[in-house]
């Protein structure tokens, strides 16, 4: 999953994330004819999209970490752990689903980016719903590669219930960073860090979700 254009919005801007290799069709099967058999391993559409908004109120400026495929941050359930990642690196992804009609890739390391949030702005990504899901023991049938099988991930809807969003800044992005007009770095974050107050969501409810970088993100003194 890449990056695709950050937009200006007023003070904060957008970043659109686009969907890379994953599919999320939803009902793609494997080539050989082997038809339901595969079908239960297609990647699924979120139910609901939500959007989640960094909002820097520091006084300095904040760099976001990435993964390959956009800002690093967290999604998690607040009733505990279900073994499924809903804020996963899909840039160089290959679920079950696609593994039924294409061959097994290696993908070399990404390039550092981060992303910047000024000071008084704010950032959007968005979320859409779904999460990986790792060790489905798909059927050997499936692969399309010859004697491929045993497990592979699968993007999967996020149920409804209540999630915790979370995410780590940094005050710098290296000597050599630079940044383009939407806040995109090409630098690895660096320095201090600072902390967002962690937000509890219900989901799908909820459709924008404001992650904030409060004045004392980077440590207040005496606090």
């Amino acid at each position: 999953m890449g990056f695709g254009l950050a937009i200006a919005v007023g003070c904060g801007s957008t970043i659109v994330e686009d969907p890379g290799t994953t599919t999320g069709s939803g009902g793609t099967t494997a080539s050989s004819g082997t038809g339901g058999l595969c079908e239960g391993f297609a990647d699924e559409m979120g139910t609901a999209a939500v959007t989640v908004r960094f909002r820097n109120e520091t006084g300095l400026p904040i760099y976001l970490p990435s993964l390959c495929s956009g800002v690093s941050y967290s999604i998690t359930p607040t009733g505990g752990s279900d073994g499924t990642s809903y804020r996963y690196d899909g840039s160089c992804l290959q679920t079950c689903e696609d593994l039924q009609t294409d061959f097994p890739i290696a993908c070399g390391p990404c390039a550092p980016t981060s992303y910047l949030v000024p000071a008084g702005s704010s950032l959007d990504v968005a979320w859409d719903g779904t999460g990986l899901r790792p060790g489905a023991q798909m059927p050997a049938a499936c692969f399309a590669a010859p004697d491929s099988g045993g497990t592979c991930s699968q993007v999967v809807a996020a149920p409804s219930g209540t999630y915790r969003a979370e995410a780590m800044g940094f005050e710098a992005c290296g000597a050599e960073c630079t940044c383009n007009a939407e806040g995109v770095c090409n630098g690895q974050p660096s320095g201090l860090q600072a902390y967002a107050d962690p937000v509890m969501f219900d989901f799908p409810a909820a459709g924008l979700v404001e992650v904030v970088f409060g004045v004392c993100a980077f440590g207040c003194a005496g606090g």
